[in-house]
């Protein structure tokens, strides 16, 4: 048997590289090993940088200004990542983003439902076919009320007195109606587009960060509606004929309520590890998980939450429960 060591890092650059020598030192029981740099080292722009904040708060408080400073610097948005362990830790940053007005891109597809548009938006075709919004994949879902769903449209898509908001909830009482009926085709993307217009998003600033980050939000929603749509109307085999094929489905009430279901699965990221390319048009700071961002790069990147017995977690490296007994394999190998 031949023993092959792979101890070159051709990804990071040096700077890097040593300072993940040095923390893994102090990893107990680790295996003896060091990496070894490939990649030419980038001069002074290339520097690891650690301190320490009281809290999350103001962890992500400090994240957010500097993220400004270099903006300011003339870095784009989309030059810069913060990754985290777990999609748990968003909650801190996104609200100290959203307080400095910094346009964010939380989570790839999967953290399309970390945007309040999103959520806005996936509550309602929730509340159009009464399946229950789930907050987190850990709550059971709950019925959508309209009178608190057309105040968070007043509060997300800043509506425009009483007269505004009774256009939108006469528009969402016309798709409920319209979810139900067999006699219609539904058009998923159409009637989204016909939201968007009674939104005014038509008359939006969009030379403003914020207000462009949020027509990204919109961009994707519609993609999720459209590959949905899509898949929905492929004809496919007929299980009761064999040959034969049949149309696929265009509408009614079980066309709706598959969408809901669909979408709050996509929102607790049931389908976490299919999110795509990221859209490099849109100039808004990443935030994703260490594991979401293998095999991408940005210039300036952050790395909050390294807490103690929670990143790295207190449950790595321990002993883990096999479903095949120990005793058939190299275990410890």
């Amino acid at each position: 048997m031949r023993k092959f060591e792979i101890t070159t890092n051709r990804r990071s650059r040096p700077e890097i590289i040593k300072a993940a020598n040095g923390f893994a030192q102090s990893i107990p029981n680790r295996l003896a090993k060091e990496m070894n740099p490939s990649r030419p080292t980038d001069g002074a722009s290339s520097r690891v940088i650690v301190w320490r904040e009281q809290d999350e708060e103001a962890e992500a408080g400090r994240i957010a200004s500097l993220v400004l400073d270099l903006n300011e610097a003339g870095v784009p948005f989309r030059d810069i990542g913060v990754l985290v362990r777990t999609r748990a830790a968003y909650g801190q940053m996104l609200e100290q983003f959203g307080a400095l007005n910094v346009p964010v891109l939380p989570g790839g597809r999967t953290g399309l439902f970390e945007q309040p548009v999103a959520t806005v938006l996936a509550r309602t075709y929730c509340w159009l076919t009464n399946i229950g919004w789930q907050e987190s994949l850990y709550h059971w879902g709950e019925p959508v009320e309209l009178a608190p769903l057309l105040h968070e449209y007043t509060t997300v898509f800043e509506l425009r007195g009483q007269p505004h908001r009774n256009r939108v909830k006469k528009l969402l009482e016309k798709w409920r109606a319209q979810s139900a009926r067999t006699d219609r085709s539904a058009d998923l993307v159409g009637d989204f587009y016909e939201l968007l217009d009674v939104l005014e998003i038509r008359d939006w600033d969009f030379d403003d960060p914020i207000r462009l980050n949020i027509l990204g939000t919109l961009a994707r929603f519609t993609s999720l509606l459209a590959d949905y749509e899509r898949v929905r109307r492929r004809a496919r085999p007929d299980v009761n004929i064999h040959g034969e094929q049949v149309g696929g489905e265009w509408g009614g009430a079980w066309y709706y309520k598959n969408l809901a279901i669909h979408i709050v699965n996509y929102a607790q990221g049931t389908y976490e590890g299919f999110d795509g390319e990221p859209d490099l048009m849109i100039d808004a700071v990443d935030i994703t998980t260490v594991h979401g961002a293998k095999g991408l790069e940005w210039p300036a990147v952050f790395l909050p939450s390294l807490t103690s017995n929670r990143f790295p977690s207190s449950r790595t490296g321990e002993q883990k429960d096999w479903l095949v007994p120990r005793e058939l394999f190299n275990a410890a190998r």
